[in-house]
């Protein structure tokens, strides 16, 4: 699976070259490549309904070279890029659309794209740039795991018995009883405390 998550990284190095108003609003929406996981592992025979569509392609990827899955992937996104903008900025709607692959595509058109695409950008020229994004993925990943979460720093301040830390019966009685006493002490407050006294000074 990681060398399934590196060579995936392909793709935006890929659309950079060819279209980088595409490449950064794809970034930006943070669409990432899990939408060509499918793409690349069946070779787009899991995401296509037409079977002459499925045939044509593994004569294609048959005949060429391993990495063309990818190529033809970014051709893909490439061709369907002005529906891309229109789905706007959100990476939900985006790989909602990605994942559906309508059923006239000019699937010729996009192979030859794939062609000229390898041919203009052969993956050892691209390799130095997916090291980058792999490295920049990983160092994100490691910060993440890295830094607490909010919750864990909201706890610092909760004492134990209310967070239930012994989960005994106790602990529970105890919980239970705080928050009984804390809402009789807010009604009582609104019924003849200061509020309460401020509304009848209104009043009279």
């Amino acid at each position: 699976m990681e060398k399934t998550s590196y060579r995936l990284n392909f793709l935006y190095p890929l659309l950079q070259r060819e279209d980088k108003k595409l490449h950064d609003f794809l970034e930006s929406a943070m669409v990432g490549t899990m939408f060509a996981l499918p793409w690349y592992l069946t070779w787009f025979g899991h995401s296509l309904n037409q079977y002459r569509d499925v045939v044509r392609l593994y004569d294609y990827f048959l005949a060429s070279p391993p990495l063309m899955p990818l190529y033809t992937a970014a051709s893909l996104v490439l061709y369907r890029k002005d529906k891309i903008y229109e789905a706007g900025c959100d990476m939900a709607n985006i790989h909602c659309l990605l994942s559906q692959i309508p059923d006239n595509i000019d699937f010729e058109e996009v192979l030859r794209c794939s062609t000229r695409l390898f041919e203009k950008h052969p993956p050892h020229k691209l390799e130095k740039d997916v090291n980058k994004r792999v490295k920049r993925e990983k160092e994100q990943l490691r910060r993440k795991a890295r830094a607490p979460s909010s919750w864990l720093v909201f706890r610092n301040y909760i004492p134990n018995w209310l967070l239930l830390h012994y989960r005994g019966k106790v602990g529970l009685f105890i919980a239970t009883a705080t928050v009984l006493f804390g809402l009789y002490a807010y009604l009582n407050m609104s019924e003849s405390g200061p509020l309460f006294y401020k509304r009848n000074l209104r009043n009279t």
